[in-house]
């Protein structure tokens, strides 16, 4: 088991800037971090790597889809768009020395249609992920494909969906991920949910019911939770994944407009002993 932090913490667009509070987190345990890729070109992806391997930092990669990328659309150029978007984040997340990008590459962020999913867009997923698997099963990275909650996408919300859009896909570089977050709102028992995913569940993001400090309310069934991850024998990253309001473009993305935690720092140290608790529990 790794203990990882999600950058978008402290920043959206990634650069020389954190490489001090990068040694900082590396100082209080992380074996790692997961640097947000939607602000990030090749040269400073260069450069992250070089920082990483240099101090000994092992990475993972975050990305999303914006306007104008979606491989579910009716829009061929939508799809396309979507496609050299995503392997420009494999491309930056091997340049980073990662062998792991997650996130909700299934659909624009935050895009709507006005109903569920189709069976249309449904095929247009498998066939996106299987193209983008076999380029990113060739740059020697796993794509680990993240399911939101309802107000944040419509194509997957649930263990269930996501299991069986991979069975589809069937792809041995396309798994997907636990997200507390998420799942606190769409799973009705999060043990068994966990089970569903089962062994393609290779990432795990950590994040509390009002994205702040993990383990900080009681709305999280955390035994459930880690427990699931112990019964299916999950050993990857356990990453925290918090925002805050330092980041305005954030912020108001993730629709938090009130002060939830001290500071970055106090959130990483509290969060960091909370994991490790937790997992030895």
């Amino acid at each position: 088991m790794k203990i990882g932090m999600n950058l978008l913490l402290y920043t959206t667009a990634p650069d020389e800037k954190m490489f001090p509070i990068a040694e900082k987190l590396k100082g209080m345990g992380y074996h790692g971090l997961e640097w947000p890729l939607m602000a990030c070109e090749l040269p400073m992806a260069k450069a992250i790597g070089k920082f990483n391997h240099d101090i000994g930092l092992e990475a993972t990669t975050v990305a999303v889809f914006g306007e104008g990328q979606n491989p579910i659309s009716a829009n061929q150029a939508d799809r396309t768009a979507a496609y050299d978007r995503l392997r420009h984040y494999i491309d930056c997340t091997k340049a980073i020395g990662g062998t792991l990008l997650c996130g909700p590459m299934t659909q624009t962020l935050g895009l709507f249609s006005g109903q569920g999913p189709t069976r249309e867009e449904h095929d247009r997923a498998v066939e996106f992920l299987k193209k983008a698997g076999d380029y990113a099963q060739q740059a020697g990275i796993m794509l680990s494909v993240e399911y939101l909650n309802r107000f944040e996408q419509y194509f997957i919300n649930t263990a269930d969906q996501v299991s069986a859009l991979l069975r589809d896909v069937h792809h041995p570089a396309v798994k997907t991920m636990a997200d507390s977050f998420h799942m606190n709102i769409e799973e009705a028992d999060m043990r068994q949910a966990i089970k569903t995913l089962g062994k393609d569940c290779i990432h795990v993001h950590i994040s509390e019911n009002n994205r702040g400090v993990p383990g900080s309310s009681k709305n999280i069934p955390w035994d459930d939770f880690f427990g699931g991850l112990k019964e299916i024998g999950y050993d990857g990253w356990l990453t925290i994944e918090a925002f805050g309001q330092f980041l305005p473009d954030l912020a108001a993305a993730a629709r938090i407009w009130r002060q939830i935690f001290d500071s970055p720092e106090h959130l990483s140290r509290l969060g960091i002993e909370f994991i490790k608790k937790s997992w030895n529990a």
